[in-house]
């Protein structure tokens, strides 16, 4: 039996308020359609190519089922320009849990949400940078080589007006991470799914966030990862072995 890991975040994931259940995202389809094949969805939400690397995350997920293949859906949110930094958030967290102080907590939020734009300009804060999104990027492509598995790496896609009218460079920084997973994974062993220029040419297939992906999306990501020359291969091989063993035992002793 073949094995698929989905490694993502909350891209990957169900948004049941939003439109998007687990019977169509598109981990669910190909767990319907890839016959003999294990797929799990190993996506966590807020994952980045930091936590993908680490320790606990590959002996959760990785190192028990070690995949033939890996889906890998991050970046997003290791580069969107942020609000606040995870200091700032951190005191926040604690804020909002004293009464008395939770309004506090409240007002410095909405305020700076009210002036994302100007912020954003100000700050310029990212979660991982982009010197350490290729490096992060190039280890686990290292790591999977190391266990024979391929990888699909979607890119992320093109912002949305809901994101870049708020957010100030949100459009260069997913080029500057993009331009990163492409050097990374476009080479024979690996490969890379556009999804920058299939939401680029429909911006409706994303949600009012600008980032998210509608179901449709899935949809079309799973008919690109199904029909994708690395899992054929893989599935083409597995029948050059059924028919060669079928061969074998037809032969007249």
């Amino acid at each position: 039996m073949k094995k698929l890991l989905i490694v993502g975040d909350s891209l990957s994931m169900s948004r049941h308020r939003e439109g998007v259940v687990y019977e169509q995202m598109y981990s669910t389809l190909l767990a319907c359609n890839l016959k003999n094949w294990l797929v799990i969805n190993g996506s966590v939400r807020a994952n980045t190519s930091r936590q993908i690397i680490s320790e606990i995350y590959q002996e959760e997920y990785v190192l028990p089922l070690l995949p033939d293949v890996v889906v890998l859906q991050v970046g997003v949110v290791d580069c969107l320009p942020r609000l606040m930094s995870k200091y700032e958030r951190r005191i926040l967290w604690v804020l909002s849990r004293i009464q008395g102080l939770r309004r506090l907590a409240r007002f410095y939020i909405s305020f700076k949400s009210k002036r994302r734009l100007y912020f954003t300009k100000k700050k310029q804060i990212s979660f991982v940078g982009p010197s350490e999104f290729e490096s992060n990027m190039m280890q686990f492509r290292n790591l999977m080589s190391g266990i024979g598995c391929k990888v699909i790496a979607i890119n992320i896609p093109h912002p949305g007006p809901g994101l870049s009218e708020r957010t100030f460079g949100v459009g260069e920084a997913v080029s500057r991470y993009n331009s990163i997973i492409d050097q990374v994974f476009s080479n024979s062993a690996h490969a890379v799914v556009d999804l920058y220029n299939m939401t680029k040419s429909n911006p409706s297939l994303l949600q009012d966030d600008g980032y998210h992906i509608r179901w449709e999306c899935h949809e079309l990501l799973y008919k690109a990862i199904f029909e994708n020359d690395l899992i054929r291969a893989s599935m083409e091989n597995k029948c050059q072995m059924i028919l060669k063993d079928v061969s074998v035992l037809s032969e007249p002793h």
